[in-house]
């Protein structure tokens, strides 16, 4: 239902169609509006006592639809501000030492290492793991 709603939370449809749509019998659907429609005292929001849908001309509206869309823009804008902020923060930076082992490895001429670092550029790597490669190749290469 999520992914049929409208941006304000209203589903249209009807219930043969719903249970067409996700794939179940018509009794599981039937089922499963009455459970969304009824009453939940475990629900952690009380608002319309915990229900999740309520029944609307051509289908269904879901309650609490635009607070979790306003709990997931929110959450969605932290993201990028985190990433925008980490992007920032690397560049002014200068080149982080996977970089700087990119670099002296094409200077050194050795290819092979350089397509290896940049592989591993996109990948959060600690000392320990930066070691274990580095072991790694050092055993292919027989040194």
């Amino acid at each position: 239902m999520l992914a049929m709603a409208d941006k304000k939370g209203k589903v249209d449809g009807s219930v043969p169609g719903l249970a067409r749509r996700a794939g179940v019998e018509l009794g599981e659907c039937e089922a499963a509006l009455a459970r969304l429609r009824a009453p939940d005292a475990y629900s952690r929001t009380k608002e319309h006592e915990g229900r999740r849908i309520e029944d609307v001309d051509g289908g269904w509206m879901l309650l609490n639809h635009g607070k979790y869309r306003a709990m997931m823009s929110a959450e969605d804008k932290r993201e990028v501000d985190r990433l925008r902020q980490r992007e920032y923060r690397r560049k002014k930076s200068g080149p982080t030492a996977q970089e700087r082992h990119v670099e002296a490895a094409l200077k050194n001429g050795d290819q092979a290492e350089a397509c290896r670092a940049e592989e591993m550029l996109g990948e959060e790597l600690s000392p320990e793991s930066i070691e274990a490669e580095k072991e790694e190749i050092r055993r292919q290469h027989g040194a």
